[in-house]
């Protein structure tokens, strides 16, 4: 290796040992300027300077005396004493007028880097004292510039220190020995807030016990203690940290504990849903697999293990995927699924597999190829699950498909399917019915099946998901309309909203009602006359035999006219329901109070009330109107209190009842006899209904036509009506009828 001290002085390793030395401006000026001045007194001279040397020039560091100006002024290199000094040792100069000294100036690695350098005017050969302190001086300097380069390294790592505690992720905290914060680095401050001031502060209330405990071990036992806790940040979110604890950083003196942190929450709870998915994996009854892209098997699930008879511990990796499958299959999915998910990341299909105890599994199978962050298929995994039942089920709804299309193309009645008003499906009976050939009406519009008049009527009830039963006229293909009556009951297809129609030809049934009504107002409207008569005529003969009829005679007198008067009533019944079911009897209507309908029902059916000894109760809301007939509506309300009366137990109240409900005023009237039975209820208000408990009635009944009499009245007004029966506890028939405005209740009561 060539003498360091004797390098050229453009040698590029010498010039990067000066530049590492060379101090700025300042630095270090005044402790410069001393020691050359202690270098002139000691020697007796009348300069000196110190230099160094930076390429082909000498930059002057300080001087003394008359010597060169220092800060930044040159000397010329060539035949100068400290050139020579730095190239060759000490020299010394002798000249007419002037003698000097140099002594170099070397670095810790050996670089001849300057020169210390004296003169003086009186020529005399230097002493070996003088030379001796020169060269300590010399030293002296190489010193301070040692010094120079050691501060500017310490402070380039403490700035580079900073630079990384403030770029790390890990949370570093320098804590004193109360436990206080001293320093803690952005991220630290991240978790831990601007104003926590402990770093207890921040810990979670289940782990102190386990910080203190570490932080006593650390700071007073000087152990170095390796930690995991969970801190809480300012927002209340709770951190999982992982890291140690150390006893007092060199580069922080005055904290007596260093802790180094890593956030772990994210790796902790991905840890744990790795966990979960593994279990997940492993308990579901799908078999799951991960293999390479040669079909050879790194990983199988429980599930997988039990189809091939391995045990849990049996070593599965290079196994391959073909032991699952029937050979057929394989080669299927082989030539296929394989090279498709590869291709394309996924496939997915069915298969066959064959498990251990030879039964043969259908399989539905999903394949997910994986690309590593480098690019290309990494490895692949899939999923197979057994559809064993889910083909049994398909296999049984074919059938059931089939067996429901022969029935319902065996019915008299068309069905018909129809999603979002197109039909879907028809049976040979709505094609029949409607005059279409054999699938004709698939993709045909609901609404055209229909007489245009029906057709908004129709709409809106299957829009509005309506689930009954509606009259209308059905329009032929050919031509021509048909009495129909439809029944609506909406259904779910494959998760899409549906509507089943069951068309039924009622043309003949009308035409029989329509001669049924007829024939009935036919004899009621001639049974009307003679019965006339014939009152007369029992009240000619009554007054004709005076007070001599004998006590038989008048009792069948009383009985002949009792019974007219049932007749009468019901003729005068059949008419009345035969005028409104037609719309012949116009209504009145006006606003009327609702307790004056109440009192007037109440008032005429008192004397029957006290005869029958039944309570006879009203609870009626103030205030309230509706807009209706009021003779209609007494009507209405004295049937069904007439009704109560007939079937209640002495002494049990009847309650008449009035109140608002929403926008409608519903009128109810309770009775604790028998009650209805459940079968009966659906044909209550249906013409000539005639009830098993009739016989219990306490009363003779009457023609059985008030209901439906009661029924067509409520209609009319736009309202419903209906019953609620609890047999052996109570019966209530209600009715609903549009109510007016409160206001306007109110304001009509005060006038």
């Amino acid at each position: 290796m060539p003498d360091r001290a004797a390098l050229p002085l453009d040698d590029p390793d010498r010039l990067a040992a000066v530049r590492s030395v060379a101090p700025a401006a300042t630095e270090a000026a005044a402790r410069f300027a001393r020691l050359v001045q202690r270098a002139r007194i000691s020697s007796d001279a009348d300069a000196a300077w110190l230099v160094l040397a930076d390429g082909d020039t000498q930059r002057v560091l300080a001087a003394d005396g008359e010597a060169p100006a220092p800060a930044g002024a040159r000397l010329p290199a060539a035949d100068a004493p400290a050139s020579r000094a730095m190239r060759r040792g000490v020299v010394s100069f002798d000249r007419d007028d002037e003698a000097r000294a140099a002594l170099p100036v070397t670095d810790r690695d050996g670089y001849s880097v300057g020169a210390l350098v004296v003169s003086r005017s009186a020529r005399r050969p230097w002493r070996p004292e003088e030379a001796a302190g020169l060269a300590g001086l010399a030293d002296w300097a190489a010193t301070e510039l040692e010094l120079v380069r050691e501060n500017r390294e310490r402070a380039g790592a403490e700035a580079i220190s900073r630079e990384m505690l403030a770029a790390a992720t890990d949370l570093v905290i320098d804590i004193g020995s109360d436990g206080a914060i001293l320093n803690a680095n952005p991220a630290a401050r991240a978790v831990l807030g601007e104003h926590v001031v402990w770093v207890a502060q921040a810990v979670a209330a289940d782990h102190a016990t386990r910080w203190a405990e570490a932080f006593v071990q650390t700071a007073e036992r000087q152990a170095v203690q390796d930690l995991e806790l969970v801190l809480v940040r300012p927002d209340a979110g709770r951190v999982l940290v992982h890291g140690r604890l150390r006893p007092r950083p060199a580069d922080a003196p005055a904290a007596a504990v260093r802790a180094v942190l890593r956030d772990v929450t994210s790796e902790r709870q991905s840890r744990d849903e790795r966990e979960r998915l593994l279990a997940t994996l492993q308990a579901t009854t799908d078999v799951v697999a991960v293999m390479d892209l040669h079909a050879r098997l790194t990983w199988l699930n429980a599930s997988g293990r039990n189809l091939l008879g391995l045990s849990p511990s049996a070593d599965v990796r290079g196994l391959s995927l073909q032991a699952l499958y029937e050979p057929s299959s394989w080669a299927s999915f082989e030539a296929e699924g394989l090279s498709q998910a590869i291709r394309e990341g996924v496939w997915s299909g069915e298969t066959t597999l064959r498990a251990a105890d030879g039964r043969v599994v259908p399989a539905s199978q999903v394949v997910i190829a994986h690309v590593s962050a480098r690019g290309g298929v990494w490895f692949l995994s899939t999923i197979l699950r057994d559809i064993t039942d889910q083909k049994r089920v398909e296999g049984d709804l074919r059938e059931r498909e089939a067996r429901f299309r022969r029935l319902a193309d065996a019915s008299r009645d068309g069905v018909v399917v129809a999603e979002r008003g197109i039909v879907a499906e028809a049976n040979a009976a709505a094609e029949r019915l409607l005059g279409y050939g054999e699938q004709e009406l698939v993709g045909v519009a609901v609404e055209s099946l229909f007489a245009t008049n029906d057709r908004a009527r129709l709409g809106d009830a299957l829009a509005r998901g309506l689930d009954g039963s509606l009259e209308v006229q059905g329009w032929k293909r050919a031509g021509g309309e048909v009495d129909l009556e439809v029944t609506c009951t909406p259904i779910t297809v494959d998760g899409r909203l549906a509507q089943v129609l069951v068309l039924r030809d009622v043309s003949g049934i009308r035409e029989v009602d329509r001669l049924k009504r007829d024939f009935v107002a036919t004899v009621s409207h001639e049974l009307r006359t003679p019965l006339t008569s014939v009152r007369g005529a029992l009240g000619i003969i009554s007054q004709k035999l005076g007070t001599e009829s004998k006590p038989d005679v008048d009792r069948l007198f009383k009985i002949a006219n009792e019974n007219l008067d049932r007749l009468t009533r019901l003729v005068g019944d059949i008419l009345d329901l035969e005028k409104l079911d037609a719309g012949g009897v116009p209504l009145k209507i006006a606003p009327v109070r609702v307790d004056e309908l109440v009192q007037t029902a109440v008032d005429g059916l008192r004397p029957m009330a006290t005869t029958l000894a039944v309570p006879l109760v009203s609870e009626v809301a103030p205030g309230l109107s509706v807009q209706g007939d009021r003779d209609r509506l007494v009507q209405v309300l004295i049937n069904f209190v007439s009704n109560a009366l007939r079937f209640s137990p002495a002494g049990q109240p009847v309650t008449v009842r009035a109140f608002a409900s929403g926008d409608v005023v519903r009128f109810e009237v309770q009775d604790q006899g028998p009650g209805i039975a459940p079968r009966d209820v659906p044909r209550l208000f249906g013409r000539f209904a005639q009830l098993e408990n009739v016989a219990k009635a306490r009363v003779q009944g009457g023609s059985g036509l008030g209901l439906a009499i009661s029924r067509s009245i409520v209609e009319q007004h736009r309202g419903r009506i209906g019953v609620e029966s609890h047999p052996g506890e109570r019966t209530i028939f209600w009715c609903e009828i549009p109510a007016i405005a409160r206001r306007t209740s109110e304001g009509a009561s005060a006038e």
